[in-house]
């Protein structure tokens, strides 16, 4: 019994969290773009943990999203802990493409401790290499929505 009661814990666990990442994209994506811009295809966690090292070993980068921002990405969130998502593909509510190029692609998101923030990295990138852009996004719950609270790093190519 405990054994069946601990495997549905883990299941019920698993579920939650898939929603709420979905749930964090896609406020992102519904307030930016249009869904038909969107790849299903995920991006690796490891190129998220790069750009949050980048951000954190730079203190400058607490002048341009200002010192909460930087101050809630260094100290709500465990950095230890970091996994690499095993998933293959997002699973949007709304129907979005599998192509690599010219399409908005994301990271799973990154929970504070918390469980009101989450950093997630989204690029777009062109086939040839020449043109592309990037961002490390902070999100905020209020409510039961989550709101970009800040972006954290760019570029552009």
């Amino acid at each position: 019994m405990k054994k069946c009661l601990f495997i549905f814990f883990i299941i019920f666990w698993n579920s939650n969290f898939s929603q709420n990442a979905n749930l964090v994209l896609e406020n992102y994506i519904q307030k930016n773009y249009s869904t038909k811009d969107i790849s299903r295809l995920p991006i690796s966690n490891e190129i998220l943990t790069n750009y949050i090292k980048i951000y954190i070993e730079d203190e400058i980068n607490s002048m341009y999203e200002g010192e909460e921002a930087y101050n809630i990405v260094v100290n709500k969130f465990d950095w230890k802990e970091l996994k690499n998502s095993t998933r293959k593909l997002h699973e949007f509510t709304f129907k979005a493409g599998k192509r690599e190029f010219k399409k908005q692609r994301f990271t799973e998101p990154i929970f504070s401790r918390d469980g009101n923030y989450a950093i997630f990295y989204e690029t777009e990138k062109c086939k040839e290499g020449l043109c592309g852009n990037g961002s490390l996004i902070l999100m905020e719950k209020i409510g039961e929505l989550w709101k970009q609270k800040a972006v954290l790093l760019a570029w552009m190519g």
